[in-house]
């Protein structure tokens, strides 16, 4: 076969190597990339609440908290002048049918287990007991007992606090402030406490 011959064959040969290589590079096939996913909600999100990108907020530059083939977190800052509108947002992403897609809000997600009936009355007990162990204190956290729940970035994980304010009566009638919180961990999968809860030291019992 003739050099001439040759020439043509070769070319389509290498246009067809650029295109799979771009393919590769692009995220397989045109599909939904982790960055288009996340900024997609985020607008979708802020539009339903009658809010315009620009006007209202501006979506800042995404940062992967991890990733593997299937699953990824990100935290993306949002700037605005509206108080009622988060900081940013922390959302774990999941990979199927050649696209990302955000699955859960974990803001939302930590603040919807945080706030349940269950869990606060768990917290409860567990601060319960640590003053019996500690101080040797019987006390009671009333239902209805304030407390502050808040999901934050720490390094490379997402953290989520639960925190108590709360009084324990003295036996002169005054009352000594109390501050109780828990961390927890976002494993990929479930929010895993760390450790013993912190009971502020500053505020123990006299």
């Amino acid at each position: 076969m003739s050099a001439r011959k040759i020439l043509p064959v070769l070319l389509v040969l290498l246009f067809a190597a650029g295109v799979v290589v771009f393919v590769l590079l692009a995220g397989g096939g045109g599909g939904r990339s982790i960055g288009t996913a996340v900024f997609l909600h985020v607008r979708e999100q802020l539009e339903d609440e009658n809010r315009k990108e620009g006007r209202d907020f501006t979506i800042g530059k995404l940062d992967i908290l991890s990733e593997t083939e299937t699953e990824a977190i990100v935290e993306v800052p949002l700037d605005s002048t509206h108080k009622d509108l988060p900081t940013g947002y922390l959302l774990e992403l999941e990979f199927s049918g050649g696209d990302w897609s955000v699955k859960r809000d974990l803001r939302k997600d930590f603040t919807r287990i945080a706030t349940g009936k269950e869990f606060v009355r768990d917290v409860a007990g567990r601060l319960r007991q640590r003053y019996a162990d500690r101080y040797r204190l019987s006390v009671t956290i009333k239902e209805g007992t304030a407390y502050t729940v808040e999901v934050v970035r720490a390094a490379r994980q997402v953290v989520g606090t639960f925190e108590f304010r709360f009084s324990i009566p003295r036996s002169d009638g005054r009352y000594d402030r109390g501050i109780y919180n828990e961390r927890f961990v976002y494993d990929g999968k479930e929010w895993v406490r760390q450790g013993r809860g912190q009971l502020l030291e500053d505020y123990a019992p006299r």
